[in-house]
């Protein structure tokens, strides 16, 4: 029997491939693969363990970045040897996600 998944998230995701980076202990660097106003799902070669707190600058396009901070939630490395994480998002900026989002559809809509 196959078991039901339940959706805990409160907001959509909202698909990007946009670079980032982040601090931690050190700085490293990464992909957001999707965004909602309380997390981030992103793409590093860096190995981030549950709880650990970030500083994370995404680069809009056309934009400057957009900086942000949150934590680990889940990690797992996938099969190309990177890891792929959830971030919770402390600093909550409604403002800036309404920007991000804006500026990416802008940005992959097609020009006629």
């Amino acid at each position: 029997m196959e078991e039901q998944f339940k959706e805990r998230r409160s907001f959509s995701r909202y698909p990007v491939n946009l670079p980032l980076k982040f601090f931690s202990m050190y700085y490293g660097q990464g992909q957001a693969k999707d965004i909602s106003p309380i997390g981030l799902g992103m793409v590093t070669n860096e190995e981030l363990k549950r709880k650990e707190h970030l500083e994370i600058w995404i680069q809009v396009p056309g934009d400057g970045p957009l900086y942000t901070k949150g934590y680990v939630v889940w990690s797992r490395k996938n099969e190309l040897n990177q890891y792929e994480l959830g971030i919770v998002l402390d600093d909550i900026d409604l403002v800036a996600m309404s920007r991000l989002i804006k500026k990416v559809e802008e940005h992959e809509r097609p020009t006629l």
